[in-house]
C-alpha cells in the first residue's frame, strides 16, 4: 500500500485571462455550496449537497414558524410537539450553516474553471480515490479539489529553488497579492447568518420549555412531587383534576409562577437545563469573537510589500519557497508506505474507527464512533516571496491553534493495520476495531502563504553564515529580517496556508457572529433572572 507523493512533479502550459473578482459580497448572500467537479463521486457528492442545502433551508424556515404557532404549548402535555419540531429546525439549521459556501468562494471556482492555474489541474489530474488492497479495503483519498490553493496563476517551479531565493521576480508582484485585487468583504447578512439566527432563538425557545417541564413545584401528602407544568386544570366537567395520586390536593388553576410573581424564586428548573443554557451562552459567544477577531486582523491590517516592509507587526501574502533547506520528506506514522514530499509545515492524525455496547435505559446498544490515538506535526523554515522579494518565515514560533492548513493532502484508510503496532493498538483498544485512518495536513513549496506576525532582524552570525551584508546587499535587502508568530496589544498572529482570497473566502459580517451569539446570551440571562436557580 505504498503511496509516495510528489506534488509538484508535473508541468502544465496555461494561457492565462485576467478575471475579474468582484470583492464586496453585498448584502445578502445565498451561501450556495460551492460545486466540486473532481472524480464522479466527489462531484455526486457536492450536487447532492446543494439539494440537501436547499431542502434543508425550508424545513428550518417551516420548523420555525412552527415553533412559534405552538410556543403556547409551552407547560401543557402537548409541549412534546414544540420540542420535536424546534430540534428538527436546530438539526437542519445545523447543516445550513455547515454547508453554506460565499459568494467569494463561487467567484473563486468560477476563475479556477474558466481558467485553472497550474495547481488546479496538477490536483484534478492526481485526485480521487484509489482502491489499492481490495481484501483489506485499503483506499488512498487525494482531494480533486483545493479551497485554499491559488485562484490566478502563480510562478512555477524554476523560482522555488533559486540560488538567490530575495531577489525580485521579472513579472512583479503576484498576481493574487491584495496590492492589487483588494480584500474581499464579506456580505452584510448571509444564509448562514440567519440559519445561526434561527437555531439560537430555537436553542433559547427549547431550554425554556425543558426548563417548565423540569420545574417542580406542588407537593402532595404523600411526598409525591408534580410538575408545575402540569399542575391544575379541568376535566371534561369542568370539575378541578386531582394532580396527586392519592387525592390529597385538586391542583390549581394554573402555575405559581404565573399566578403569583413573588413564588417564582421558590422553583427552580433542573440545574442542568439552567446551568447548561449559560455555559451554552459563552461558549457560543467566545467562538464568535475569536473568529471576529480573526477576520477583524485580516481586514484591518495592510498587506505590506516584502521589499518595503517595516520591522513590527505586518501582514504578509506570498509564495512558499525555499530556504536554506529543502523541503521535508515526511513518513506518516513511520510507515514508509505513506510518505509525501515538498512539506514545510505539516501535521498528521491517526484514527480509529471503535464500536462498543453500551447500557441503555431500553438494555444495551452499539454505538460507533472516530477516535484519535495519536498525532504529530512538524515544520521547517521556508522564504515567503510576494514578487517584490523573499523574506524569512519561521512557523514554528506560531502557537499551532493559530495556523490553518485547509483541508487534507492525503488520506489513507484500511480496514485492519498489519504492522505491530497496529495489532497492538487493536489489542489494547476496549471495544471492536473496525477502520484504521491517517490523514496528511502539509503547506508545501509553491503554495500560497498568508502571515501575520512580527518582522524582527536575523541573527547576525546566521546572515554572516549566509553572507548577506544588511543595508549594503540590496539584491537581498529583505533576507536582512524575518518574520515569526509574536502577538501584540490589539493583534494576532496567523500563519494560513492560502493566499488573503482563501483566508476569507468563507468569513462572515459582524451581524452575522454577534446577532445569534447575543440571543443566545440575553435568553440564558433571562431564563436565569426567571427561575433563580435554587
Amino acid at each position: 500500500m505504498r503511496c509516495r507523493l510528489k506534488l509538484h512533479g508535473i508541468r502544465h502550459s496555461v494561457s492565462i485571462v485576467e478575471e475579474q473578482l468582484e470583492l464586496h459580497a453585498g448584502m445578502f448572500d445565498l451561501g450556495t455550496p460551492v460545486m466540486r467537479k473532481g472524480g464522479i463521486w466527489e462531484t455526486l457528492g457536492s450536487g447532492l449537497l446543494r439539494v440537501l442545502y436547499f431542502i434543508c433551508i425550508g424545513l428550518m424556515l417551516i420548523c420555525f414558524i412552527g415553533a412559534i404557532s405552538s410556543f403556547d404549548s409551552i407547560g401543557t402535555h402537548d409541549w412534546w410537539f414544540f420540542a420535536a419540531i424546534s430540534v428538527a429546525g436546530l438539526l437542519s439549521g445545523a447543516v445550513v450553516v455547515g454547508a453554506a459556501g460565499s459568494e467569494i468562494s463561487l467567484q473563486m471556482q468560477k476563475i479556477r474553471e474558466k481558467n485553472p492555474p497550474r495547481d488546479c489541474l496538477i490536483r484534478a489530474e492526481k485526485g480521487g480515490v484509489e482502491l489499492q488492497n481490495f481484501w483489506n479495503s485499503a483506499t488512498v483519498h487525494i482531494p480533486s479539489v483545493d479551497d485554499r490553493g491559488w485562484v490566478f496563476e502563480a510562478p512555477g517551479e524554476t523560482h522555488w529553488y533559486r540560488e538567490n531565493p530575495y531577489m525580485r521576480d521579472e513579472e512583479g508582484v503576484l498576481k493574487e497579492h491584495p496590492t492589487k485585487i483588494g480584500t474581499p468583504v464579506p456580505a452584510t447578512i448571509s444564509m448562514a447568518g440567519i440559519a445561526s439566527i434561527v437555531m439560537a432563538t430555537l436553542l433559547i425557545f427549547s431550554c425554556y420549555a425543558v426548563a417548565v417541564y423540569t420545574t417542580a413545584g406542588w407537593e402532595c401528602d404523600n411526598g409525591e412531587i408534580v410538575r408545575l407544568a402540569f399542575a391544575g386544570g379541568e376535566d371534561d366537567d369542568g370539575r378541578p383534576i386531582g394532580v396527586c395520586g392519592d387525592r390529597s390536593d385538586y391542583g390549581i388553576s394554573m402555575p405559581a409562577w404565573a399566578e403569583s410573581p413573588e413564588m417564582e424564586n421558590q422553583f427552580s428548573a433542573h440545574p442542568l437545563v439552567t446551568y447548561g443554557t449559560i455555559l451554552i451562552s459563552l461558549i457560543w459567544m467566545g467562538a464568535a469573537i475569536i473568529r471576529w477577531k480573526r477576520v477583524k486582523t485580516i481586514q484591518d491590517q495592510t498587506t505590506s510589500l516584502v521589499r518595503s516592509v517595516a520591522i513590527g507587526n505586518a501582514e504578509l501574502v506570498g509564495q512558499v519557497r525555499k530556504h536554506l533547506k529543502d523541503p521535508m520528506t515526511v513518513e506518516v506514522d513511520d510507515d514508509p508506505s505513506k510518505t509525501v514530499d515538498d512539506l514545510y509545515h505539516w501535521q498528521w492524525t491517526y484514527e480509529i474507527y471503535v464500536c462498543r455496547r453500551v447500557q441503555t435505559k431500553d438494555g444495551t446498544e452499539e454505538r460507533c464512533a472516530w477516535e484519535q490515538v495519536r498525532q504529530k506535526h512538524g515544520s521547517r523554515d521556508f522564504i515567503l516571496h510576494d514578487g517584490t522579494g523573499g523574506i524569512v518565515v519561521r512557523p514554528r514560533t506560531w502557537k499551532w491553534k493559530r495556523t490553518e492548513l485547509g483541508q487534507h493532502l492525503v488520506r489513507w484508510e484500511c480496514a485492519h493495520d498489519l504492522r505491530i503496532r497496529g495489532l497492538l493498538t487493536n489489542l489494547f483498544t476496549s471495544g471492536d476495531v473496525r477502520r484504521h485512518r491517517w490523514t496528511l495536513y502539509g503547506l508545501k513549496i509553491g503554495d500560497p502563504i498568508y502571515v501575520t506576525g512580527e518582522v524582527q532582524p536575523r541573527e547576525e552570525e546566521e546572515l554572516r553564515d549566509e553572507g548577506i551584508k544588511p543595508y549594503k546587499d540590496r539584491a537581498r535587502k529583505s533576507g536582512a529580517v524575518e518574520v515569526i508568530g509574536n502577538d501584540a496589544p490589539g493583534f494576532r498572529s496567523y500563519l494560513e496556508r492560502g493566499s488573503e482570497l482563501g483566508a476569507m473566502s468563507n468569513a462572515r459580517s459582524d451581524i452575522d457572529y454577534f446577532f445569534p451569539a447575543g440571543i443566545v446570551v440575553i435568553g440564558a440571562m433571562m431564563l436565569f433572572s426567571v427561575w433563580g436557580f435554587a
